[in-house]
């Protein structure tokens, strides 16, 4: 557990040094509503890292880093960015044919992860879905001061 913190904030930073950080943040400023297409990107990656990893925790804990000088470069509450993010890269380990439960049940069930995978995608994207228009109907996207 301590070695994937520890190499999410290396990866967080290898981030910000190569300048992903700074590209996120002028991209969701090119458009209007920069505050959902940037909560969206990082929802997206948060998800594709959780269903490349099979973990829960470390693609949240890589990406989350870099909320703060996000938000405040955007003007975007924090809350509004992490909220599903968090439950993007824990909904992500669900539909991860690495991931040790999807592994785990396959096995028990006798079928390949893919097929786990593809029986809980769809309830996936549908609470993903959620969480996303709940955090847009009930957490202000821009920062309070």
């Amino acid at each position: 557990v301590v070695m994937l913190l520890v190499a999410a904030g290396v990866f967080a930073q290898g981030l910000s040094t190569i300048g992903f950080i700074n590209g996120l943040i002028s991209i969701a400023t090119s458009f209007g509503s920069a505050s959902i297409i940037l909560m969206l990107v990082l929802v997206i990656l948060t998800m594709l890292a959780a269903m490349t990893t099979g973990s829960g925790n470390a693609p949240f804990y890589a990406f989350v880093e870099m909320i703060p000088k996000l938000a405040h470069s955007s003007g975007i509450n924090p809350a509004y960015l992490s909220i599903p993010m968090l439950q993007a890269s824990n909904l992500g380990r669900t539909i991860s044919p690495v991931s040790g439960v999807v592994v785990a049940v396959a096995g028990m069930a006798k079928i390949s992860p893919f097929e786990v995978v593809k029986r809980t995608s769809v309830p996936v994207m549908v609470g993903l879905l959620v969480v996303i228009i709940a955090t847009e109907i009930l957490v202000p996207g821009s920062a309070v001061h």
